[in-house]
């Protein structure tokens, strides 16, 4: 029919010689109508805005009644053309809300393990100069040796001192001067850097991509850029000097590999413990001794001081003493898991630690006494109440002296800083005391010591954990439970003003941790309380005390779902942005809400998907982790690193003196060195 109907309209229209349709001859007056159409419909509109512009601005600007910030427009009938011409861009993003995934930066990251390995290399080298270095200057004083005033070049003319230093580089190779030897050694090493620096290094399947503003990267993290799986995946990353690069380069196969062995491992030395900390637990009891040791019972006086030392004291040592030791075992194998960042690695030791001390030390310890115990326990789990109830009222003497030996005994000895003190202590033993330490052994021994919550905060959590058993069972618990709360406040007070730094970012991630193993400890009150009332026949009390753990649960699931979202990334309203007048203002809704947050401490700093920091003189202050981290780029340091030759003198006041690869000349300046490096 269709072809019918073309046909018929072809016949109607032929009246004359047929000729071809022509676009190019598009007739002129029909052009000319469309135009004159157009004109007059978009000059009319226009004409018609400016003046009810002009007449109704609440409702042509009606974003000005709720966000006072926007750039101003003039007021006169065509005025306000310049006026838009000359807002920017920027403003437009900012005060629009179109600015994500406005992408300012991206930065590759590359394979440098090769040169990783030089830069090892190299500070091997380094290490051994200096310390040749340090034995032919010896204790000479500096201004003898390097004339001049502070920051000076010049070079190194020497008298002979002593005789320079010489040994074997080689188990059977010929005696060198070592001095000669480093030197020769670090200045080929400059060289292969330097050579090494220019490499185009093969990229990774990670990249670091910096967006305008933290509001565009909160948005970009929780966004899906790739609908196939495992593509595009986008986190926050963490701060450039958080970053182990080495890690970086690391397969997804070999992360994976990593975490799954370590984790078997944990868990085979979880079982294996079991075995010492339950013949720590039995040295409590007497009895259990004259099971297991009978002729070490019949030589013990039980009835004085050895056997009130032995059930009394020696189990609190050993177990402090475990709990000392085995956080630098969890400390090695959660470095050697594959993190990306410190902070990863310091989450995983707090988890770690705390599940050694919690499982082993307390739950072990506790209700099992022994290992055929704990096994019986195993195959009968109702008991756990009811056993919990009963180890607990036998233990607690055990955790008063604990508590007392925690408190008032331990934290002191936190004051002393004694890994501080060994270090000092071993340049004064052969061979390091002929001349003392190096320079840079020396600002070594100056450098605040570093403030690890994992080898620190498991163990306070445990200690509440214990207290909030014993609230209804033992008032001495209770007493020097606060005692030890109390010192340690003071103690970790004075340790994180005064004496130590805390190098790792800090995102409040920690306090998730914190949360979730004091909702187990709350648990495991509920269930003591019910085998404790069920101990004194109380069944009803005890029944009553059945919707408690239901609460907890509840809180704990509302806790998981309104919280642990709010460490993971940062909430839009609680963002500070720079409103057109220069100053901050939070980053709200403000077109559906007229009232706003007053301004927070945050900045535009955010990594992998953030902005650079502020520079602006408006921003009112800036945590410590704002303040180390700006100007820093995602690029491996030893790109960029200087090339620095030996560090020979450090006087007082910081003055360093270093020399030239090839020790020919030497520079003396100031050093400034952070306190978190």
């Amino acid at each position: 029919m269709t072809h019918q109907t073309t046909i018929l309209l072809d016949l109607s229209e032929s009246d004359g010689p047929e000729t071809p349709f022509d676009p190019l001859k598009y007739p002129v007056r029909l052009l000319g109508a469309q135009i004159a159409l157009a004109a007059a419909l978009g000059v009319s509109a226009f004409l018609s805005f400016c003046f009810l512009r002009r007449t109704y601005p609440q409702f042509y600007e009606a974003r000005r009644s709720v966000k006072k910030n926007l750039p101003p427009l003039n007021g006169s009938l065509f005025g306000w053309l310049r006026s838009l011409y000359l807002i920017t861009d920027d403003q437009v993003l900012e005060h629009a809300g179109l600015d994500a995934f406005v992408v300012r930066t991206i930065n590759f990251c590359r394979d440098w393990k090769q040169l990783d390995d030089m830069f090892d290399q190299r500070k091997q080298i380094l290490v051994k100069l200096e310390h040749a270095w340090s034995d032919y200057l010896g204790p000479t004083p500096a201004q003898e040796l390097f004339p001049g005033g502070n920051n000076t070049n010049g070079p190194l003319v020497l008298r002979e001192l002593r005789p320079r230093p010489k040994g074997r580089v080689t188990w059977f190779g010929p005696k060198v001067d070592l001095i000669d030897y480093y030197s020769q050694e670090l200045s080929y090493a400059d060289d292969h850097i330097a050579v090494a620096r220019t490499v185009e290094y093969a990229p990774t399947d990670t990249a670091f991509v910096t967006l305008d503003s933290v509001a565009s990267a909160q948005m970009a993290a929780q966004a899906v850029l790739d609908p196939r799986p495992h593509r595009l995946i986008p986190v926050p990353a963490p701060a450039p000097d958080d970053l182990i690069w080495r890690n970086m380069y690391m397969s997804q196969r070999e992360s994976l590999i990593r975490r799954y062995t370590v984790t078997a491992v944990i868990i085979v030395l979880t079982i294996l413990f079991i075995i010492p900390v339950s013949y720590v637990a039995s040295l409590l009891n007497p009895k259990t001794i004259q099971k297991l040791w009978p002729a070490f019972y019949r030589w013990v006086a039980w009835d004085g001081w050895s056997g009130t030392f032995i059930t009394g004291i020696l189990p609190t040592l050993v177990f402090t003493l475990l709990n000392f030791l085995f956080p630098f075992l969890y400390l090695y194998l959660a470095n050697k898991q594959g993190f990306v960042s410190y902070g990863e690695v310091e989450l995983s030791v707090i988890s770690k630690n705390f599940f050694y001390v919690f499982f082993n030390m307390f739950m072990v310890f506790t209700i099992a006494g022994t290992v055929s115990d704990y096994w019986a326990l195993l195959k009968d789990t109702t008991k756990i109440a009811r056993n919990l109830a009963k180890s607990l009222t036998r233990f607690s003497l055990f955790y008063v002296d604990l508590i007392i030996l925690q408190g008032v005994g331990m934290f002191p000895f936190k004051l002393l800083q004694l890994g501080g003190g060994l270090s000092k202590l071993q340049f004064a033993l052969p061979p390091w005391h002929r001349n003392g330490p190096t320079a840079r052994e020396l600002r070594g021994l100056r450098k605040p010591p570093v403030f690890n919550y994992g080898m620190t905060l498991p163990q306070p959590i445990l200690i509440l954990i214990i207290v909030l058993l014993y609230s209804v069972l033992s008032s001495k618990i209770l007493f020097f439970g606060a005692i030890y709360f109390l010192i340690g406040y003071y103690v970790y007070k004075f340790q994180l003003l005064y004496c130590a730094v805390h190098p790792q970012h800090s995102t409040g991630r920690a306090w998730i941790i914190i949360v979730r193993r004091f909702m187990i400890g709350m648990l495991l009150f509920h269930i003591t309380m019910t085998g404790i009332l069920a101990l004194h026949q109380a069944f009803f009390l005890a029944t009553v005390l059945a919707p408690l753990p239901i609460v907890t649960l509840y809180y704990w699931h509302n806790f998981e779902d309104d919280y642990v979202p709010l460490s993971s990334f940062i909430a839009l309203t609680a963002i500070v942005t720079r409103g057109s007048g220069g100053t901050n203002t939070p980053y709200t809704d403000e077109e559906n809400s007229v009232s706003s947050m007053p301004p927070t401490d945050l900045t535009a700093d955010v990594r992998l998907l953030a902005g650079p920091d502020s520079t602006d003189a408006a921003v009112p202050r800036h945590t410590l982790d704002e303040q180390r981290e700006r100007n820093q780029q995602y690029i491996n340091p030893n790109m960029t690193v200087p090339l620095e030759g030996p560090w020979v003198r450090l006087d007082d006041g910081n003055l360093l003196t270093t020399l030239d690869a090839c020790g020919e000349t030497f520079t003396k300046r100031r050093l400034h060195v952070n306190e978190w490096e």
